[in-house]
Formats: C-alpha cells, structure tokens, sequence
C-alpha cells in the first residue's frame, strides 16, 4: 500500500526549467514522448544528463514555458 502512494506522489512533481533532461526523464518517464512528438530525441543524447530542459528548449527553438505546460501537464508544442 506504501509503495502505491508513493508512486502517485511521483505524478504530481511538477518538471523545472532547471532540472537536467535526465532527472526530468527520471522523475516523469512519460514526457519522453512529449520531448519525441515536439522532435527533441534529447533524452538519446549523452548531453541529456548535464543539459537542463531550458537549454533544451533553447536549441530546439521552443519558449521554455510552453515546453514546461507541455512536459507537466501532457500537451503538445
């Protein structure tokens, strides 16, 4: 029953624009496809670990805080 709960407090961490691309994976594994459907595969770069989802969204050419409601709330860019 412990171990239910916890998961589900999991789903309600909101990702940061300052957390790596790594621990955002790690904390949400289901934004993996908002990052594919947006055409960002930076979860298969070794620079995931150390690149946070601003400088991500800054390469890609997406506002940080569009993708920021896309990976928490399961939208779409």
């Amino acid at each position: 029953m412990e171990e239910e709960k916890n998961i589900s407090e999991e789903k309600n961490i909101t990702i940061t624009k300052d957390m790596t691309i790594g621990e955002a994976l790690v904390t949400k594994p289901e934004i993996a496809t908002v990052l594919m459907n947006a055409g960002m595969f930076c979860f298969s770069c070794p620079a995931s670990q150390g690149e946070t989802l601003e400088e991500a969204a800054m390469v890609h050419g997406f506002d940080v805080e569009d993708l920021l409601e896309a990976v928490n709330n399961g939208a779409t860019l």
